[in-house]
């Protein structure tokens, strides 16, 4: 199997001697999706910026097989797109145009296609009537699709977002993470960290479950499904399957924790369906 990355024993300590990862290990596939989750002071912000080389500790972080190391961070770069939980971070210049475009030309590619890469992201992130607008005068939430679009254009084949859906309202959530699943579905592979459980089993096929050590890594809905193992890090279960599983703790549901709507409504169908009654 290819691996998109590959971290093995990671330790990284902050200036003032605190640790902050300690032995972190953990491999995902090409094209697939990993869901960062964890307490506050977990270590997710930092584990993330090892995966592009903003931070480099001891250990090893392997992208499509290269080493992370100050020779290899161009080439890096190129193939991880990092998108940071306070949008204002990537936001530095005149205009969103040129903050997208800032990426592509950084690259070194001819101006036409700039261009072409800085439209597509514009308009993937729904941003396309705004490219000429500072953006210091852009809402939160099309901050954060901006931020996005800085990334994107500038076609990364790994894509790693610090809390991507952080703040948003409801519309624009729905946004980021359609767009999230549509990149997926073409076969982007994407780390992202998050404190809502409920996005988890939306766009990850595995969650890393950490607190400055990997304390669980395994399939989504197996390590969402330990009530305990999350509550010993101070999270909860998603709302779908918390509900269900106190219903089989009561003995009155009997089959597979739903953590979407459409699994949901399998579950009460079954419910239903033993009361020999259709909804």
């Amino acid at each position: 199997m290819e691996y998109a990355v590959e971290v093995e024993s990671l330790c990284y300590s902050y200036p003032g001697g605190d640790m902050a990862l300690q032995d972190v290990s953990f491999r995902l596939r090409r094209g697939g999706s990993l869901g960062l989750l964890g307490p506050n002071g977990a270590g997710k912000s930092t584990l993330l910026l090892h995966l592009n080389g903003l931070l480099i500790g001891t250990g090893s972080v392997r992208i499509m097989g290269k080493r992370v190391v100050k020779d290899n961070l161009y080439w890096v770069r190129k193939k991880v797109g990092m998108v940071f939980q306070d949008p204002e971070d990537q936001l530095i210049m005149p205009s969103l145009w040129e903050d997208v475009a800032f990426g592509p030309r950084n690259l070194g590619l001819e101006e036409d296609e700039v261009k072409k890469e800085t439209l597509w992201a514009l308009q993937a992130t729904g941003l396309a009537d705004l490219a000429q607008r500072s953006p210091r005068s852009l809402s939160f939430g099309q901050k954060k699709r901006a931020a996005l679009a800085t990334a994107l254009s500038m076609r990364p084949k790994i894509l790693v977002l610090d809390e991507p859906t952080s703040n948003l309202d409801p519309r624009s959530k729905r946004d980021v993470v359609a767009l999230m699943k549509s990149l997926k579905e073409s076969g982007t592979t994407i780390i992202f960290s998050t404190h809502d459980v409920n996005l988890v089993p939306l766009l990850a096929d595995e969650v890393l479950l950490l607190n400055r050590g990997v304390v669980a890594v395994g399939k989504t809905q197996e390590i969402l499904s330990e009530r305990k193992l999350l509550e010993e890090q101070g999270l909860e279960m998603p709302l779908f399957a918390d509900l269900f599983d106190e219903l089989r703790s009561d003995g009155k549901y009997s089959g597979p924790l739903p953590f979407t709507k459409e699994e949901t409504r399998k579950a009460i169908r079954r419910i239903t369906d033993k009361l020999n009654y259709s909804i």
